[in-house]
């Protein structure tokens, strides 16, 4: 199913996120978030928050953390917050 596909791509990105592979990281939760991921949106979110395997944009990260903030992420909603 294209959840279960996402929730995969979402646990590779999170493989190479903790071995400090950034971009690959993101590449894998993009593809996740065109799955329609909560997981994977919510992590990308941070990433671009963060700087990590991209270029600083909080203006996407707004954005991520809006979608799933919708979709009842409350840690996104927490992160709105803090932004």
């Amino acid at each position: 199913s294209e959840e279960g596909y996402g929730h995969s791509t979402t646990m590779v990105g999170t493989y190479h996120y903790r071995r400090n592979e950034f971009e690959e990281a993101l590449k894998w939760y993009l593809i996740g978030i065109e799955q329609g991921n909560e997981t994977s949106m919510a992590n990308a979110a941070d990433m671009y928050r963060d700087g990590r395997g991209t270029q600083r944009d909080y203006d996407r990260a707004i954005e991520l953390y809006r979608i799933t903030a919708d979709m009842g992420n409350a840690r996104s909603m927490n992160e709105l917050g803090v932004l």
